[in-house]
Formats: C-alpha cells, sequence, structure tokens
C-alpha cells in the first residue's frame, strides 16, 4: 500500500492531470466512427501484406496508421472512474476491432496466392513472459501519453499497435491457412497484449483520476479481475518461455548433425550436411585406409534417430581422404 501510495504521490508531483481532458480525448478518438474504421482497415490490409511478404517495414507503416491505442484506453478509463457508459463502449469498439481485423486479414490471405509461412508470421506464434514486460511498458506509455504533452500520443498509438494489430492478423492467417497452432499463437500473443496494457493503464489512470469515495470499490473490483486475467494468461506464456529457453540451450539441429557424424567415425571430418524434412544428406571424409563397415550408414541413422528423437532416411557419402585443412 504504502508503494502504491509512493507511486501514486510521484505521477501527481510531475504530471499535470486534467480528467476533462483526458476524458475529452479518450471520447474524441475511442468511438465507432468512419474515421476510425478507415484506419482500422488500412492497418489491417497493410499489416496482412507486410507479414505475407515478409516485409518488415510494410508492417510498421500498419503500426503507424492504427487507431488500436483508444478501445484499450476507454476501456480503462471506465474502470479508473467506474463509469459504466464508458467501460461498455471501449469493450464494444474493442470486440468489433478485433472481428475486422481477424475478418479482413482471413479474406486477403484467402484471396491472396501466398501461401508462405513467413518468419514475419512465425516470430508470433509463441509468445512469451517477455512479450509480457513489454506489453506492460507499452500501455504504461500510452497512458502517460494522455497526460504529458512530451509524450506523442502518436508513438504511444504505435507501440500498442506494434503488440496487437500484427498478432491479431497472424491469427486471421492462420485461420485461412488451416493451421492451428499459428491461430492460436497469433491470437494468444494479441490477446495478452490486450490484458497487460489494460491493466497498467487501469493502474496508472486510477492514480492520475480522482474519485469519489463510492466509487472505490467498482475501481478495486476492476483492478483485481483484470489482474487475475493477467495471471491466468501469464501460464501458457511461461510454458511458451521454458520451451524457448530449453531449445536456446541446444545447438540447432544442423551442428547437432554435424556433432554426431563426428563422433560415429573416429577421425572423420564432415564436409557438408544438408537437412529435409525426412532426410539428411551428408558428405563424410574418412582417412585413407580406413575400413568402412557395410552396416555402416544404417548404424549412423540409428544413432541419428536416437539422439535427435526423429526418424530420418540417412543418405551418407564417405570419402577417404582428409584435405589438409581439416587435419
Amino acid at each position: 500500500m504504502h508503494m502504491y501510495n509512493s507511486f501514486e504521490y510521484f505521477l501527481h508531483k510531475h504530471l499535470e492531470v486534467d480528467t476533462q481532458k483526458i476524458y475529452q480525448s479518450i471520447s474524441d478518438n475511442a468511438r465507432l466512427s468512419p474515421t476510425y474504421l478507415f484506419l482500422l482497415f488500412c492497418a489491417t490490409v497493410l499489416s496482412t501484406l507486410g507479414l505475407l511478404l515478409n516485409s518488415p517495414a510494410v508492417i510498421i507503416g500498419s503500426m503507424v496508421i492504427s487507431p488500436l491505442t483508444w478501445p484499450i484506453l476507454r476501456i480503462a478509463y471506465g474502470v479508473a472512474t467506474a463509469e459504466y457508459a464508458s467501460f461498455f463502449k471501449g469493450v464494444r469498439l474493442l470486440f468489433v476491432s478485433i472481428v475486422v481485423m481477424l475478418g479482413v486479414s482471413f479474406l486477403l490471405t484467402k484471396t491472396l496466392p501466398l501461401k508462405t509461412l513467413t518468419d514475419q508470421i512465425t516470430s508470433r506464434t509463441a509468445p512469451t513472459i517477455l512479450d509480457l514486460v513489454i506489453a506492460l511498458i507499452a500501455g504504461a506509455i500510452a497512458s502517460l501519453a494522455l497526460t504529458n504533452k512530451k509524450i506523442s500520443q502518436t508513438g504511444a498509438g504505435v507501440a500498442i499497435a506494434a503488440s496487437l494489430l500484427p498478432p491479431m492478423c497472424v491469427g486471421g492467417i492462420g485461420l485461412a491457412f488451416g493451421m492451428i497452432d499459428v491461430t492460436w499463437g497469433g491470437i494468444l500473443l494479441s490477446v495478452t497484449n490486450i490484458i497487460a496494457i489494460l491493466f497498467i493503464a487501469t493502474i496508472i489512470l486510477v492514480s492520475l483520476i480522482k474519485s469519489y469515495r463510492e466509487t472505490l470499490p467498482v475501481r478495486r473490483m476492476g483492478i483485481l479481475t483484470i489482474g487475475a486475467l493477467l495471471i491466468i494468461i501469464s501460464i501458457p506464456l511461461l510454458i511458451y518461455f521454458s520451451d524457448y529457453v530449453e531449445k536456446a540451450a541446444q545447438p540447432d539441429e544442423h551442428t547437432r548433425v554435424t556433432n554426431i557424424l563426428t563422433q560415429e567415425f573416429s577421425g572423420s571430418y564432415v564436409q557438408t550436411v544438408h537437412i529435409a524434412s525426412d532426410t539428411i544428406t551428408a558428405v563424410v571424409l574418412i582417412p585413407n585406409g580406413t575400413y568402412v563397415s557395410p552396416t555402416l550408414t544404417q548404424d549412423a541413422q540409428t544413432q541419428l534417430a536416437l539422439k535427435l528423437r526423429k526418424a530420418y532416411k540417412l543418405n551418407l557419402h564417405i570419402v577417404q581422404e582428409i584435405p589438409q585443412a581439416a587435419q
């Protein structure tokens, strides 16, 4: 409690809080208008194309025009002031925005002949707890932009769009491809960021906006509810993070295959390794005069299957000559 009071004191000391101005800014921008829908539509089209074309520049362009900052801030404002009308308008706008993003990205992907999972798509299908931290920071920037002129509201909008727009479009692309893992990963990342941004935005707005004593239980209940959602959404993120750490600690598959083959052939030098979906092709140089067992390829294939935990067909080419550079 003391820590929260210190945080509230710090915000009021360094920020000029005009509740009416905050309300006016949110109500003007966070409403279901033709302008909002047009910006959201254009941003979704750009983001989907950027993901399918593997173009970071196009994705960044979609972030610049995205209006997704506002529905979340309107929900946070509704909780902070216990204004049910503002809260439900924000929820409605956010719901419509999600439907538009998923629908447009789905239809656009179905229409186009681009059917490749690019790096920009796959990088948004396995969110971790680190993405939650990024979203909390983005939400703090967006909230403070309402009260501090030094913080660009456009910049805050970009921070939110970076967290929300592309991953939700990934969800739509996954639906079009019929890939449940891609859809789940993209939507999970976007929902994670929505909850995280909403939580920190609510905390900051509650600290900035003075309210009547009778509204305190409503504000407290709102914060606790969002906090509970934050904890729930953290569970799959921690699982993904654990998998990420485990994979990062292991060498890549190409290196592992090279190491296994080197161990199988004493004094050998693995010249090339090519890994396809179910086949490994390798050229291994061994010293002149080395005995080559008839079952060498089969034995090596068995070892690869055991250590890689996946059955590959091994096309092994043995050359009895060690180059000078390898000795």
